[in-house]
């Protein structure tokens, strides 16, 4: 009787300290699920906030480019009417450089209507089924002329005289007109050279353009960067011709609007090579007539 009452004894604190800990335990887990709980609701809340203030900043964006587009229209309206009825030959010539320049500010807010389209996702490609490689050619050759200022080779390769795919001429237009712009602009010696090829990858046709210059090259670290929006280098010799950092973003998202793939490979002090793939057969629904 007595070793039953000793045992007794003992084992009520033991049961006492297991409903304890498992008490213990119940409510610790029960509380790590409501701050979990809480969390998740927080992250969704601000991810939420954070989706909304997106939307805010791309419409503002995009409405103050818009304010931004309709007086330069208005300004290159008036100069295509005075400059052809302009007598003194050295007015006439300032007024030229006034219009290209306004021409260039145009090209600028275009590109950044096409990002707050991009990032809107309302942008669309308006696809033509034709040949590209002469399409390519007429885009390097307005490039021409620069080359000759700036004592510049530039070289048009293709592999082959005719390669029929799908693509929104608007947009294959403003990939390699920055492309090359780029290249120019960083190029002061040497030679930039646009290539057109064919290549197979993953059992897919591709459309391979290759973009490459003799120019300053680009720092290792920084170039994992460089399609980054509004990024610019800090190296001294490109921040000399520093731009917008929007170019090769926008180049970026209208290659992956064609679901296409870009690669670029840089030296510093060598030249840069930007390698592209474009799908010749596309997959989208708005196809429309041969270019």
């Amino acid at each position: 009787m007595g070793e039953s009452v000793a045992l007794l004894s003992w084992g009520l604190p033991t049961v006492s300290v297991l409903i304890l800990l498992f008490a213990w335990w119940f409510l610790n887990s029960r509380l790590n699920r409501l701050r979990l709980n809480d969390q998740l609701e927080l992250e969704k809340l601000e991810a939420e906030r954070l989706k909304q203030l997106d939307l805010v900043k791309s419409d503002f964006f995009s409405n103050v480019t818009h304010e931004f587009r309709t007086p330069l229209t208005l300004i290159l309206g008036h100069l295509d009417q005075v400059i052809p009825n302009i007598t003194d030959e050295r007015a006439k010539k300032e007024l030229v450089v006034v219009k290209r320049n306004a021409k260039l500010l145009e090209k600028l807010i275009n590109q950044l209507l096409d990002i707050a389209k991009i990032e809107a996702d309302k942008m669309d490609l308006d696809l033509r089924k034709g040949n590209v490689v002469p399409f390519l050619n007429e885009i390097q050759r307005s490039f021409a002329s620069l080359a000759d200022r700036k004592g510049v080779g530039l070289k048009f390769e293709f592999k082959q005289e005719e390669i029929n795919m799908d693509f929104d001429p608007d947009k294959i237009e403003l990939i390699f007109y920055n492309l090359l712009s780029n290249a120019f602009k960083f190029t002061d010696k040497g030679e930039v050279s646009l290539t057109v090829d064919t290549e197979q990858k993953d059992g897919v046709d591709y459309c391979k353009l290759v973009v490459q210059d003799t120019g300053i090259g680009i720092v290792e670290e920084q170039i994992p960067r460089v399609f980054d929006r509004f990024y610019q280098s800090e190296n001294s010799r490109w921040r000399k011709n520093k731009g917008t950092g929007i170019g090769l973003a926008l180049v970026k998202d209208l290659v992956d609007l064609h679901e296409g793939h870009i690669d670029l490979k840089s030296i510093s002090g060598v030249g840069t090579e930007i390698t592209i793939l474009l799908p010749i057969v596309q997959k989208l629904m708005n196809q429309d007539t041969e270019i």
